[in-house]
């Protein structure tokens, strides 16, 4: 029996193209951090003429020659996603056309990650008209491999890779931990759990641990650690009658060795929070959100955090201070541009990338730049 893939509803193709709006709104939402100038210029507008690539579902990944690589839902030569990359000169290649069944198709949601001594990409895709994952291999000397199906227990959700300090790849399923060699075997560890459950965010720990962020449909959500083997130590339960508040997103590691992350609600204004977790599990509220953030917290170079606030009918740009200061500091004119993780490529210039909008409102890269 084929299966039929259900696709969520910002990953699905837009009924008709929305043309770019030309311009853009500096807005600002208190603190003092407000800059002196702030541009963003679109890099790529994607088509999908060609068999090209359109819809692009995950954020950049910088790789050692120079590129920067990514994934879209939509596009190539089935019509079942692609994988390409952005040239130093800011062209736009596809590499592999997802061929679904064992070699994948419709990737959205989970970067790339660079492992195997800087020498390779790995990712997941999601659905396959047979119905599970899969993972792969891009060689940055050339080269596509498919490991097949992800995980032992065969599931549609994947959450990406994590390169673990052994070497190796971990990753999820939402009934399987798995691990994966640089070559693709790979070991599955079932959970103890008794139901499904979702992950929402992982990071690489201490000591050959990862840190995650989970729950179970009725459930609290939590922050655990979980080593290579599988075992599960809890940190701390996430809860609207707690400081940091319930719903927690985007968990990233730090260059301070913290990690940083944000919740949806909770919180004075009902938005939930900026906080921080150590791989203690001593979680700290650091600020009260005064909008709601959805996207991944990107750290900058000089320690400044950025992600996105996301209003109905109008989506932005957010800073947040190592003192706590807030401050939006760029608003998007075009309603249908639905940005997702920046990755800073020169200081204060960041590459991102829009799942929808453009000039064929079928995605876009675009670049910020932020006058110090």
């Amino acid at each position: 029996m084929q299966h039929t893939p259900t696709i969520p509803p910002w990953a699905r193709r837009p009924a008709r193209a929305v043309a770019l709006a030309a311009g853009v709104l500096l807005a600002s939402c208190g603190g003092s951090d407000r800059p002196e100038a702030v541009d963003v210029r679109i890099v790529h507008s994607f088509d999908g003429h060609d068999a090209g690539p359109y819809l692009p579902a995950s954020g950049l990944t910088p790789a050692p020659d120079g590129h920067f690589y990514g994934l879209t839902t939509w596009g190539g030569t089935l019509d079942r996603g692609t994988l390409y990359r952005l040239t130093p000169d800011e062209k736009v290649e596809r590499l592999h056309s997802f061929q679904d069944g064992a070699d994948g198709a419709l990737p959205y949601g989970s970067e790339m990650v660079l492992a195997d001594g800087g020498r390779s990409l790995y990712g997941t895709t999601n659905y396959t008209m047979e119905g599970p994952s899969t993972s792969f291999r891009w060689s940055l000397g050339g080269g596509f491999t498919s490991f097949g199906y992800l995980g032992t227990v065969r599931q549609d959700y994947s959450d990406g890779l994590v390169a673990g300090s052994d070497g190796n790849l971990y990753g999820a399923t939402d009934r399987e931990w798995m691990r994966i060699t640089p070559e693709g075997v790979q070991t599955g560890f079932l959970y103890p759990l008794p139901h499904f459950w979702f992950m929402d965010s992982m990071v690489a720990g201490d000591g050959g641990t990862f840190a995650l962020v989970w729950h179970q449909s009725g459930a609290p959500h939590a922050l655990e650690f979980l080593s290579h083997e599988g075992e599960v130590t809890s940190l701390f339960s996430f809860g609207e009658d707690t400081p940091v508040g319930d719903h927690p997103m985007g968990l990233e590691r730090a260059r301070d060795g913290t990690m940083r992350g944000y919740t949806g609600r909770g919180g004075a204004h009902g938005h939930g929070t900026f906080f921080q977790a150590t791989t203690a599990g001593v979680v700290t509220k650091l600020i009260d959100l005064p909008k709601p953030l959805c996207g991944m917290l990107t750290e900058a170079s000089d320690g400044r955090w950025y992600t996105f606030v996301c209003e109905e009918g109008a989506h932005a740009v957010a800073r947040i201070t190592p003192d706590g200061s807030f401050t939006v500091i760029y608003t998007f004119s075009d309603p249908e541009f639905f940005p997702e993780a920046l990755v800073e490529h020169q200081p204060n210039r960041f590459y991102g990338v829009s799942l929808h909008g453009g000039a064929m409102g079928l995605g876009s890269i675009f670049e910020l730049v932020i006058a110090p």
